[in-house]
């Protein structure tokens, strides 16, 4: 026997230890409250647990794992674990808060425990996060941070989550040419006069880590402000990002996107941003890469339109110079 679909009602799957070489098992819409009877189960390829009651996140020993679903439980903490074949994991519609390690601020979701993870689902779960100017947030690890090498898809849509940007506070110096040299080294930094302290925004860093394959980034329904963070080091990748339901009032806090070439389709309805005068014509001319705008293709001519507006706004930023 290499699948079992178990019917709803059930609280105790103990029988199940006894099948050890099931590969499928479908026990969602019951009444579980953990997976221990199934850690010993070494040959699972997929796991369908959603629509239960577990409390803890599973740590069985699933090498060859590939595909689990645990949406729709009471999940509010992760464990750290390994599945190096893990594939697909779901966890949308439970009560997880944060990301990282308690203990050392690591992100539980890496490439060593995660190497094969391509589609993550963390919708509608407690993750928050302001807008990273405040000192707890320049102080203490995002608790949304992954570094995950082969992620193509993340789903974090309903939560709580502001921005991805990182502040950090530098000093302000007394001349320009002094700012410039500060980079170089701490010595530097002794030598130059320091009248107070900035808060600027790490315009390469992001709170979200590094994905350097992912290429679907849901956000929608969050609080989000701005696209800060979603650099071109953090989501290099990046085609398809969904904002909608957010709070983006100007194109403005959308310039980060402009370097993100391989962006192709934005999604910002019901968002302030969107009645903005020319809010199709300025988002197309701010990323060039952009082809879809909130499920509507650009035209040619509009297309047309944008490219002539760069250029003009370019020239004209040369000759300020």
């Amino acid at each position: 026997m290499n699948t079992v679909f178990i019917e709803k009602g059930l609280n105790n799957i103990d029988e199940l230890k006894t099948f050890v070489f099931l590969r499928h098992i479908n026990i969602a819409f019951n009444d579980l409250t953990d997976l221990t009877a199934l850690y010993g189960l070494r040959h699972l390829l997929l796991l369908d647990a959603s629509h239960n009651l577990l409390k803890e996140f599973p740590v069985g020993n699933w090498p060859s794992l590939t595909h689990l679903m645990l949406s729709n439980n009471h999940i509010s903490e992760l464990t750290e674990i390994s599945f190096p074949n893990l594939k697909v994991l779901s966890l949308n519609n439970n009560h997880i808060r944060t990301l990282v390690k308690p203990n050392t601020g690591e992100p539980f979701f890496h490439g060593a425990a995660f190497p094969q993870l391509h589609t993550l689902e963390l919708a509608h779960n407690k993750l928050s996060r302001g807008d990273g100017r405040d000192e707890e947030e320049m102080n203490n690890p995002s608790p949304v941070r992954f570094q995950l090498p082969k992620l193509k898809a993340l789903f974090l849509g309903q939560n709580a989550l502001k921005s991805f940007a990182i502040y950090r506070l530098v000093p302000k110096v007394t001349t320009s040419d002094t700012f410039d040299e500060l980079a170089v080294g701490e010595e530097m930094m002794e030598e130059t006069t320091l009248t107070n302290m900035v808060l600027a925004r790490d315009e390469e860093e992001s709170a979200l880590g590094e994905l350097p394959q992912l290429s679907v980034l849901h956000l929608r329904r969050n609080k989000l402000r701005d696209a800060y963070g979603l650099t071109e080091k953090a989501v290099p990748a990046l085609q398809y990002l969904n904002m909608r339901e957010n709070r983006v009032r100007s194109t403005d806090y959308l310039d980060q996107l402009s370097l993100l070439s391989n962006l192709r389709t934005v999604i910002l309805l019901d968002n302030p941003v969107c009645e903005m005068k020319d809010y199709r014509l300025e988002m197309r001319v701010n990323i060039q890469s952009l082809r879809r705008l909130d499920k509507e293709t650009y035209t040619k001519e509009e297309n047309q339109d944008a490219d002539l507006m760069a250029e003009q706004r370019r020239l004209e930023r040369s000759a300020a110079y």
